[in-house]
């Protein structure tokens, strides 16, 4: 708990679960699972959530998939989920497409080349660690990208608050509808 209250803070218990951000995301060239959503930029008009893993992962990737699952049930089909594999060597893009459709025909695959993926999560705040021949080190957050391409949430990936996220996901389309 001391860890996660480090990186949390107070957002864990106050009613603005989640810790806000508010920054503008752009991507690299990336290989997807589904060729219509290709980049950040193909996400816009969808309120996106976003996670960083692999596929032969045995830690935290499980469990933080299994919250994608409660998500997807939870919010409206305008919604897109993302899931970012850190492990290019196991995870081609084949490989990639079929383990994701086994847990959920929903969840978008991405595979971004190593040279660019190390930036790429920096932009979420995201620890990425790959070397050859080792598993993959990562943050496990769940991050929040709204219609317009902007970051501006992260959640936690155990004990996920799907009430908290759903209010968070309509209290963002109110605000983006008057923008």
């Amino acid at each position: 708990m001391a860890f996660a209250w480090s990186i949390f803070g107070s957002n864990l218990l106050n009613e603005g679960y989640g810790l806000k951000r508010d920054k503008i995301v752009t991507s690299p060239s990336i290989t997807s699972t589904v060729d219509d959503y290709a980049s950040i930029e193909d996400l816009n008009g969808h309120p996106t959530y976003l996670t960083f893993g692999f596929s032969h992962c045995a830690g935290n990737c499980p469990f933080t998939l299994a919250q994608f699952i409660k998500l997807a049930t939870v919010l409206p089909d305008d919604t897109r989920l993302v899931f970012v594999s850190v492990d290019n060597e196991r995870d081609d893009i084949d490989h990639l497409k079929s383990y994701l459709a086994n847990i959920d025909p929903n969840i978008i695959g991405w595979r971004i080349d190593d040279g660019s993926l190390q930036q790429f999560a920096e932009q979420f705040d995201t620890y990425v660690k790959v070397r050859a021949g080792d598993e993959p080190q990562h943050g496990s957050a769940i991050q929040l990208i709204d219609k317009n391409g902007r970051w501006v949430k992260t959640y936690p990936y155990l004990n996920l608050n799907e009430d908290a996220v759903l209010k968070d996901y309509l209290d963002l389309q109110k605000m983006t509808q008057t923008l």
